[in-house]
């Protein structure tokens, strides 16, 4: 999770209470799923393994992930590619091999890790480079999960359903009801287009 749920508690909540940790804990969760479904994108670190694309004459191509954090492993054409002379862009998680890739069908497998890091760092990337989360993102996620706990009566207000604006429904159609519009235009240059 990218979420603490103390600094939830204290700097957002105000409170040092820990009964309510558990509660906490899945509020952040939900509070990340939401904002990584706004985003179309999975923002917490993993390893995608046996990625596959299509080889287009170009020595580059781009991971369906971002931030890069590692390459595992790379085989092109069933030949397997020595990683160590990869030129990697983390961020918009290029992968340049520094060779003409053939053109073909599914004739790139890949398998890397890819996202941000919380607080607990996988065994398999540690002591590697780890992309901070852009904070913006990260207050995003503090804020949505400040309104999920005023909505959900563990505050001590009356619980409140998440309606979306104009009926739309889905999981992300109340996502501008949690956040201010400022920050709703500010996440735009993180969200992924989705064809």
């Amino acid at each position: 999770m990218l979420l603490d749920e103390d600094i939830l508690a204290s700097d957002y909540i105000g409170t040092q209470d820990t009964v309510q940790d558990e509660a906490l804990a899945r509020i952040c969760t939900r509070a990340q799923s939401l904002v990584e479904a706004y985003l179309h994108r999975t923002l917490e670190a993993q390893q995608y393994i046996d990625e596959v694309h299509d080889g287009c004459g170009q020595s580059w191509f781009y991971l369906a992930h971002k931030p890069l954090i590692v390459v595992t492993e790379l085989t092109i054409n069933e030949i397997s590619i020595d990683i160590t002379t990869l030129k990697l862009y983390p961020e918009s998680g290029k992968v340049d091999v520094d060779f003409n890739i053939s053109t073909g069908k599914r004739n790139i497998v890949i398998t890397y890790w890819a996202g941000y890091v919380g607080d607990v760092v996988p065994p398999a990337i540690a002591g590697l480079y780890h992309p901070e989360l852009p904070k913006v993102i990260e207050e995003a996620m503090y804020q949505v999960a400040h309104r999920l706990w005023l909505k959900s009566g563990l505050s001590g207000q009356a619980r409140e359903g998440l309606a979306s604006r104009g009926g739309e429904g889905g999981t992300t159609a109340f996502l501008p009801n949690l956040l201010d519009p400022e920050m709703i235009e500010a996440l735009q240059a993180y969200r992924e287009i989705r064809l």
